[in-house]
This record gives C-alpha cells, structure tokens and sequence, in this order.
C-alpha cells in the first residue's frame, strides 16, 4: 500500500479505506478510562495537533485525561527519559493501584527550553504547567500580516525542494531543540514560496498552540500542494527560525478557479520576544514530503492575518539552581584553613629557638682591599700607646654603650 501510494502520490480509495480503520480515531469513542498523553513538540510524524484530537475525543467519552508536550519527538529524541517514566508510573499508581496518594501530575504541561547550561552545553529545560489542557486555540490573539498576491512555481519533479528540517540531525535535540534557543536551518527557493509578515511585536509573544491563517489559493494544476510554515524573524529581517522545524502539509482540491483555505500551522510552544516579526510562508516543495512531479503555477493572496494562541494559563515553575552553585561554595568552605589551624601552627612554632644564620666566610670587595689586621701583639696604632692587640681586644671589648674603637679591635 504505501509503495503504491508513493508512487502515484495520492492515496487511493483502498488505501483510505485502510488507513481510516487503523487510525486512532476509529476507537477513540470507546476509550472510557483515565489516560495520561505524552506528545513530544518536535514530532513531525505524529504532531502535537495528534494528541490534541486524542485528548478532546477521550474527553468526550467522560473520562479524565492529563496531556503532557515533552521535549523531543521522532526527529528530537527523548530528553526526559526519568521524569516521563515517573510521572507515567505515578499516573499507574493511581488508577491501576487505587493509591490516591500517588502525584499524577498537572492536568496539563509543557516542557520549555530556558538555556544551555554553561558546564555541559546541554539545554536546560523548565516545566510549565494548567489546572487544565487549553488545547491549541486558547487565548487567541490577531497578529495583522501585510503583503500582495504572489505566484509562485511547483518545479518540474518537485526539485530543488524547500528544506525544514534535516534527517539523521534530530538525535539529542537535534535542530528542533535548538530552534527555542534561537538557532536553526532552514531554505526555501526563490521563486516557489509566497511570504506574508507581520510588523514587530510591541512585546514578548509566547505561541502555545497552532496559529491560523486563512488564504485564498489559484493553481494552473487541478489540485496545489502547499506546505505552510511561520518563521520568527529576528529584527534585522534576515536571521529567521523555524520553531520546532515543523511544517503543515495542505493538499488544496480543485484549486483551478481559486479557493479559501483556512490553515492549521504547527502547534508549537515558542517565544517570540519584542521587536521580532511573524513571517507566515507557503512553499511548493520541502524536503520532507512528496509533492507533484508535475509543474505547476500557485497563486496565493491573503484573506486575514494570523490568530496566535498564547495559553494564558500555563505558567512557567522557577527553573532549580545548577547543582554546582550549590556545591561549590560547600565544597571551599571543607577544603578552607579554619582558625583553630593557624592557632596551633603558631603555637608549635612559638618555643622554638630563632635560628641564627651562619657568618659568612666570604669578603666584601672593600675588605678584601682593606689593609690587614696587625697580628696580635703589635701596637695598632690607634689605642692608648704601649697597648698590644690582645690586650686592646680584651679593653676595648665594645658594650652596650660604647662603640668599639675605629680599629676593629
């Protein structure tokens, strides 16, 4: 089935027919317990816009559900092993266990990124948290986009495509993770894309959800593939990121006369900060998905601006210290000298006697010059006449308040 629907590029009807029956959706109405969603943001398989639809048809049945947006997904790995896996067995304690002490969790919660931690380099991630799930439309708020009617072109084999993300690099994070902090890769091909902007944001915009936008789309082919993005576009108009690196794939039927398409973009947790601008954008290819061989012409206009959920009810917890600003200064006040150690150091030094250095046996240069001593018993010529050097040496023998003669007697 899928080699079949890859080639052609369209399902057919015994495709649809499978897929339908083995879509979540089929027993969604028959799922009556409690249950506990962990959707990673940087899932482009199974997008947050798929728990989303788990969660308000399980919802509807009566039965209690808790939604949880990890950090990682099919292209970002899993970077909160311990913490799903405890809150998974919490959840398990409760309802399967009957222990009503057990902690499930907020009823809703979204992993955030606040950093990089200066001594790995890893993100640092923070928890956000409702008493209930918003879903991806709370707190909507307009965001006027400008910009003409723009054609663009589906090139001949759908190549070069657009790029949103790139396989193989969503490991430990990856590009997805990184777009929270404001780093990303991404392309699209002059001449196959239309953009649309906003003007700088009066203020930090945090987009908790899926923004909408409605256009109007003209094709030369029957149908137009369209894959709709938003970038944030920092102040200089150039360095933009892609949040998550997600797209929304939209397939437009009988497009040839024109059509209102109202899109459904990625939902995603993402801070937007002051003075950035919301650029919303239309591509005819991306690396991630088939689009028609066939060229085409698409033309695109705007019929409203975007509308972007900001969740006013989750509120981000105090992130916890780094542990080494904790343990550092432990760690210096056990290695530090306390003053009972300088006490006794001085102590064991106070009866000793002060050494006394050696006289040195070498001359200064002007004694080495100087005229010798006489020998002992000879007038030196400078004490009382007839004395004998012994004898000046025993006389004149210098005290504490005579100065020894001249001589060096």
């Amino acid at each position: 089935m899928y080699e079949r629907v890859a080639e052609s590029g369209t399902p057919d009807a015994p495709a649809r027919e499978l897929l339908e029956e083995r879509s979540p959706a089929a027993v969604a109405d028959r799922i009556d317990v409690p249950t506990l969603l962990t959707q990673g943001q940087t899932d482009s398989l199974f997008p947050l816009g798929q728990a989303d639809a788990a969660a308000k048809a399980i919802r509807a049945n009566g039965a209690p559900v808790d939604v949880d947006w990890i950090a990682g997904g099919h292209d970002g790995g899993n970077l909160e092993d311990d913490r799903v896996r405890q809150r998974v067995r919490g959840w398990f304690d409760r309802y399967l266990k009957d222990d009503e002490g057990a902690d499930t969790g907020p009823a809703f919660r979204v992993t955030r990124t606040g950093g990089v931690d200066s001594t790995d380099g890893r993100a640092v991630l923070n928890g956000a948290s409702a008493d209930s799930y918003p879903g991806l439309t709370s707190g909507g708020r307009p965001v006027p986009l400008t910009g003409d009617e723009q054609s663009f072109a589906n090139p001949a084999g759908a190549s070069p495509p657009a790029i949103s993300s790139l396989p193989g690099l969503g490991g430990s994070g990856g590009l997805a993770q990184l777009s929270s902090l404001g780093v990303g890769v991404s392309l699209d091909f002059p001449g196959q894309f239309a953009r649309f902007e906003s003007a700088p944001v009066a203020g930090d915009l945090r987009i908790t959800g899926s923004p909408t936008a409605t256009v109007r789309v003209e094709s030369t082919a029957e149908d137009a593939v369209l894959f709709a993005k938003v970038y944030d576009v920092g102040p200089d108009g150039r360095q933009q990121v892609l949040p998550s690196q997600l797209v929304t794939p939209v397939r437009v039927e009988d497009a040839g006369s024109g059509k209102d398409v109202t899109l459904t973009l990625p939902a995603v947790d993402h801070e937007v900060q002051k003075g950035h601008r919301l650029r919303l954008v239309l591509s005819s290819t991306d690396l991630g998905y088939a689009s028609p061989a066939a060229p085409a012409t698409y033309t695109v206009s705007l019929k409203s601006g975007l509308t972007v959920p900001t969740a006013p009810g989750v509120t981000t917890a105090v992130a916890p210290l780094p542990g080494w600003v904790v343990w550092l200064p432990v760690a210096d006040a056990l290695t530090a000298p306390r003053p009972a150690d300088h006490r006794r150091r001085r102590a064991r030094g106070a009866g000793r006697r002060p050494r006394v250095g050696r006289r040195s046996r070498s001359r200064s240069p002007a004694s080495a010059s100087a005229t010798p001593a006489p020998p002992t018993g000879t007038p030196c010529g400078t004490c009382p006449s007839g004395s004998r050097r012994a004898r000046c040496s025993a006389s004149s023998a210098p005290t504490a308040r005579a100065r020894p003669p001249p001589c060096g007697c």
